[in-house]
């Protein structure tokens, strides 16, 4: 069976083109990030599931692309990208693992969802705009919406659920049809950044 995966990317324009996003790579840094995610790669823990196939998106935003990029709600870095050796998140259907990027702040990440692996880095700028996910389905199951923001990003709000970010990560379990929408805010409420359908 094939696994079906959609990218929900935060989309910026540049030159009348969209470009932006958690699990985008493109042609201009793919060989830049190749050692940090090989670094990342190769500190996984060998298991069954080591053997996925490896997904390297080019754009693929399902996000109108005209608005231009979205503002730098955040300030804060990705403490968590410190932890490359081991998983910065982890739970009982996603992990994801951190490290440092080609250039001064990006986040390179290595998320494995199910039988799935997805690799890039993504700049310090986007990740301020507290709007980097990746949502990804698998077999008609659960939607899995993966979240990674700044540190001064702590709590996200969808579908009705409150959830309080780990490691500059987080994550939720929804279903096909639900709005998963959501909103990012900061520990004193100061600051929130709104991604909507």
């Amino acid at each position: 069976m094939k696994r079906a995966t959609r990218i929900l990317v935060a989309a910026s324009a540049v030159a009348g083109a969209g470009i932006g996003g958690f699990a985008v790579t493109t042609a201009q840094n793919r060989s830049t990030i190749s050692s940090t995610t090989e670094a990342l790669e190769a500190s996984e823990p060998q298991t069954e599931a080591s053997g996925a196939q490896i997904v390297v998106y080019e754009i693929e935003p399902l996000v109108p692309v005209a608005h231009g990029p979205d503002p730098q709600i955040f300030v804060g870095d990705v403490g968590a990208s410190k932890l490359a050796s081991e998983p910065a998140f982890q739970d009982e259907r996603v992990t994801v693992y951190l490290g440092p990027g080609p250039s001064a702040g990006d986040t390179c990440f290595r998320l494995l969802v199910g039988d799935e692996t997805h690799t890039g880095c993504v700049p310090i700028g986007e990740i301020r705009t507290g709007l980097i996910y990746i949502a990804t389905q698998s077999h008609g199951g659960p939607v899995d919406v993966i979240g990674l923001v700044p540190d001064d990003a702590t709590t996200v709000r969808i579908a009705g659920s409150v959830i309080t970010v780990r490691n500059n990560v987080w994550h939720h379990v929804g279903y096909a049809g639900d709005d998963l929408g959501f909103d990012v805010v900061s520990s004193d409420g100061s600051k929130e950044a709104t991604r909507r359908k």
